[in-house]
């Protein structure tokens, strides 16, 4: 029997890497003999580097950059061994690095993402895979913008201040010492969301709240974030504001597509298509993936379906073994997966479930692997 199991991580429990390792010993002390290749997988955010670096290798590059909050914290970038540069949002400028207590999306930034790209721009590279999920900030990426060169001024030509509530007042953008190398590269942006800016579905509205947005704060980032578009669409010459995954990573996603010229893919695409995903699960008897939490959103553009979506034109049975499952979606979730294995039930609290991630992953891993010996 030979086993392809990539899944994503479980968030606040266990890493992708964590996750696949865990299901390989499972299978293994069932039977020495099956085959099973890990493929850890990531939707643009936290480990997207990590999945890459487990399936292809390369060389982590370590740099000092500024957190959201403007601390100096280290992050890595990874060069492939093609020379395809992986950045991560989340190593610079995630969410995870700032305590709930400290989260504040007026002073946020994403100014050290603009570092770890100035960085690797520095160092030659000029092919970039960036996932862009998990960040803490709401700032439109104009920190990112201004740490590699743009500058933006009020209508008294004034030079606005760096938080993101400045913009309110902008009225003009110099691109006279933005980095040229940028239009130099090529930009893949792995991103799992096709949020506007700007709305009811917009960056604020949506992902705001958990990054510390109030209701007060809505109406002012709101209109700093319009008129950032507004000035922009002047800028480049077309509207930004609607197109599909500008609101990504606080409107990060509207700074690259504005300005990188970027492509916005869905983060499983991106890993798929650079780890060579459907070739590596081609002769496979069974694919398994899952995710912390499975619901009608893995059915929005999740991880998990993407790695459905490849092995169903392979006609290859694939397994969801996810932390929990919401019971409800599951008819919804059998479209894509033939077999659906939560490693806790209803019954089994959160916390406890999260505390207790790697025995009962391992118990029910065993499980299955049983289960599909006895089908195969």
């Amino acid at each position: 029997m030979r086993v392809v199991v990539c899944p994503d991580s479980f968030k606040g429990s266990l890493s992708a890497i964590q996750v696949a390792n865990i299901i390989a010993n499972a299978f293994h002390e069932v039977d020495e003999m099956i085959t099973v290749e890990c493929v850890p997988i990531a939707d643009g955010g936290e480990g997207t580097i990590d999945a890459f670096y487990t399936s292809l290798g390369g060389t982590l590059r370590a740099v000092t950059v500024h957190n959201p909050m403007r601390e100096k914290v280290k992050a890595s970038y990874l060069v492939l061994p093609d020379g395809i540069c992986v950045i991560e949002m989340a190593q610079s400028t995630g969410l995870h690095l700032v305590k709930e207590e400290l989260r504040n999306p007026l002073e946020a930034t994403s100014y050290g993402m603009g570092e770890v790209i100035r960085h690797a721009l520095d160092a030659g590279y000029r092919e970039f895979v960036v996932g862009i999920g998990g960040s803490a900030t709401n700032d439109g990426g104009y920190g990112l913008l201004k740490a590699l060169g743009l500058r933006f001024f009020d209508e008294h030509g004034e030079e606005l201040a760096d938080d993101v509530l400045a913009l309110q007042k902008l009225a003009r953008i110099d691109m006279t010492e933005f980095d040229a190398r940028v239009g130099e590269s090529t930009w893949n942006i792995a991103c799992d969301v096709d949020n506007p800016l700007l709305g009811e579905n917009g960056a604020t509205a949506v992902f705001g709240p958990q990054k510390g947005v109030t209701i007060e704060m809505h109406v002012q980032l709101e209109r700093a974030l319009a008129q950032l578009a507004n000035v922009t669409a002047k800028q480049v010459g077309y509207a930004v504001h609607e197109m599909a995954g500008a609101g990504a990573a606080g409107g990060v996603g509207m700074a690259l597509l504005a300005y990188f010229s970027a492509t916005l893919k869905s983060g499983i695409e991106v890993v798929s298509m650079t780890t060579g995903l459907a070739d590596r699960m081609a002769q496979a008897d069974y694919v398994i993936t899952g995710e912390g939490y499975s619901d009608y959103q893995t059915l929005n553009g999740k991880a998990p379906l993407g790695v459905a979506k490849l092995a169903r034109q392979k006609r290859i049975p694939i397994v969801l073994l996810s932390g929990k499952v919401a019971v409800d979606s599951i008819p919804a979730l059998h479209s894509y997966f033939s077999m659906i294995m939560p490693v806790a039930d209803e019954q089994i609290s959160t916390s406890f479930a999260m505390d207790n991630s790697v025995d009962l992953l391992f118990a029910r891993a065993k499980e299955l692997a049983q289960q599909l010996k006895e089908t195969l």
